[in-house]
């Protein structure tokens, strides 16, 4: 899950001149890629964060366009990702959860 501003969003940093981080300033973006070979497999953009459902939904759709479903999932620890609500999603599809190292920058940024 990627924040994507646009047009005058994230004008500076600091209150209160920032801009809320939020539709129209901003786009969630959810990006699935193959590991290994670097395809994209998807995006889905949403215009406020994402809840668990909205992202499973959206998985369901990529997995069933794409033709197969995965083995492992590496993700964040995002509200929608940590929940007992995705993990129950993922037991059911027999797809294996790999969470990125906390605070370590970057350790799952691949798109």
């Amino acid at each position: 899950m990627t924040e994507v501003p646009v047009s005058d969003g994230f004008y500076v940093p600091w209150s209160p001149f920032a801009i809320s981080q939020r539709h129209p300033y901003c786009w969630h973006v959810l990006t699935v890629v193959d590991h290994h070979s670097r395809f994209c497999i998807g995006m889905v953009a949403f215009e406020k964060m994402p809840t668990r459902r909205e992202v499973t939904k959206a998985l369901d759709q990529l997995f069933e366009k794409h033709g197969s479903k995965p083995l492992d999932i590496v993700l964040d620890r995002g509200a929608q990702f940590d929940c007992f609500g995705f993990q129950a999603w993922s037991r059911r599809r027999d797809i294996k959860l790999r969470y990125g190292k906390l605070h370590m920058h970057g350790s799952i940024a691949v798109t």
